[in-house]
């Protein structure tokens, strides 16, 4: 368990941190995480330093992430096309959701 909440900001690329892990170092449950942290952090509407994405850019940035190898590319489309976002979507302000498409290589 202290893994999976250490392992939040790690990429598949080893381009992460703490611990500079790899795709075959990382579980799914962190790979999860990861995944959360990141759609949580882009669509944040109480970080002070940054105005919150819309779904538009959040695809296209986790997309552009995926298509790099710095995150799990099924899990993102499982993500996605499961709708798993939209539960988080109530923290969201009316005009961050908009239409959107992961454009995944």
């Amino acid at each position: 368990m202290v893994d999976i909440a250490a392992n939040h900001h790690e990429k598949l690329d080893g381009t992460g941190y703490p611990r500079g892990l790899t795709a075959q170092q990382l579980t799914l449950e962190d790979r999860i995480l990861i995944l959360a942290d990141l759609y949580e952090a882009l669509s944040a509407q109480d970080r002070p330093y940054k105005e919150p994405h819309s779904l538009a850019d959040i695809a296209k940035i986790l997309s552009s992430m995926a298509n790099a190898g710095a995150i799990d590319k099924t899990l993102l489309t499982f993500f996605f096309e499961s709708g798993a976002y939209q539960a988080y979507n109530a923290f969201l302000k009316p005009s961050q959701i908009n239409d959107f498409s992961l454009t995944l290589e």
